[in-house]
């Protein structure tokens, strides 16, 4: 499951293919210059990434932690059921 930025269907769709579905998109103003992956317990926060782009100076961190993962996951779950 993936919730990706407006931009990606019209600007980089190709991306679509390469994560595979399923996959719902953001309203077009909460799109945002971070993303974050969650999996097992670790979550991994990206800092100046748009959809084909990278920062010049991208920041990446990993956090790991079984609660926090959780909790991210909550978080990410209360989204995709919304949109």
């Amino acid at each position: 499951m993936h919730i990706f930025d407006y931009e990606v269907k019209e600007q980089k769709p190709e991306i679509l293919n390469l994560v595979g579905g399923p996959y719902k998109f953001l309203p077009k103003n909460y799109s945002s210059p971070t993303s974050v992956d969650i999996f097992g317990d670790r979550v991994v926060s990206f800092i100046g990434t748009r959809p084909g782009q990278l920062a010049e100076e991208p920041v990446q961190f990993v956090m790991k932690s079984r609660a926090l993962a959780e909790g991210y996951k909550k978080f990410f779950q209360f989204m995709w059921d919304r949109l």
